[in-house]
């Protein structure tokens, strides 16, 4: 049972992680000897990858995540359920058919449950200073998850929001950078900043780097790739995540499969009366003492 509590560990982090910084300087897809200037920046070429660009109200699959652990691979199965603006779920399955572990998140809230060990964690965002101070949110985790933009502090992006980014563009590539005056205000020492590269009208990497105060250094890089058809939408079958801060070090692999938009599935979890809340901390605990 530790591949799947260590695949549980790896997707917290991911989502934490990705909530927590947004990228500087970060690496795009396009060469440096490409990225002459702003000259390129017309408003025209932001219009297709803003406001809602997926079409499907919702996304489900089944998925493989793949994670990396002293230089050896862990795997494990499950599925992914999404439903606009309303949830995103996680589910690992043991022994090919229990469901072991769930992560649920919401606008409202973020939960993990431990199915083995009749336990879960639930927290409120207002309870994680870092995500409150810099206006991050659901909706920003939403965006990578579904392929988009965003703009921490608001909700959707929309036409209205073109003027925050600014564009290199190079044949059917485009480099996409949010401004500096569309950022949320951080400790003034410190610095993000968020890049997309997209090619062939899609976005194929999300870029973001975030430096503290003292210029230690946090970056993720999300990788895009096999697109597929989704109810006339095009969405990526393939994610290559790798995370690197100074303390945690992530490279990650997660493929969906027989993706499809399916509404026949509930957004919220009720959790029984048996299972024990826990903190974020005692869940890492229970893990480590296994």
């Amino acid at each position: 049972m530790k591949k799947i509590y260590f695949i549980s560990i790896c997707i917290v982090l991911v989502i934490v992680l990705t909530s927590c910084h947004t990228s500087k300087n970060a690496t795009t897809g396009v060469s440096v000897s490409t990225q002459k200037s702003m000259q390129d920046n017309n408003p025209e070429l932001l219009k297709k990858f803003v406001g809602t660009t997926h079409t499907p109200k919702n996304i489900v699959s089944k998925i493989k995540f793949t994670a990396h652990r002293n230089g050896s691979e862990v795997s494990l199965s499950g599925s992914l359920k999404m439903r606009r603006d309303e949830c995103i779920q996680i589910q690992l399955i043991a022994m090919g058919f229990i469901e072991a572990v769930r992560i649920e998140i919401t606008p409202d809230y973020f939960m993990i449950i431990d199915r083995l060990n009749k336990a879960y964690v639930k927290e409120p965002y207002n309870n994680i200073e870092f995500i409150k101070k810099n206006g991050l949110n659901f909706y920003s985790l939403q965006s990578i998850f579904w392929n988009e933009l965003f703009r921490p502090g608001t909700d959707h992006i929309t036409e209205q929001n073109i003027n925050d980014f600014s564009i290199m563009a190079e044949d059917t590539r485009l480099t996409i950078t949010l401004n500096d005056n569309a950022k949320p205000q951080t400790d003034e020492m410190a610095s993000t900043t968020l890049t997309w590269a997209t090619e062939n009208n899609n976005i194929t990497r999300a870029s973001i780097q975030y430096v503290d105060k003292n210029s230690l250094k946090s970056h993720i890089h999300w990788q895009y790739s096999n697109f597929t058809n989704v109810n006339g939408a095009s969405f990526p079958s393939k994610n290559l995540i790798q995370i690197k801060t100074p303390r945690v070090n992530i490279d990650a692999t997660m493929q969906l499969g027989h993706i499809n938009d399916d509404n026949d599935w509930e957004s919220r979890t009720t959790i029984s009366k048996k299972y024990k809340h826990i903190s974020i901390g005692e869940f890492i605990q229970l893990i480590r003492s296994l």
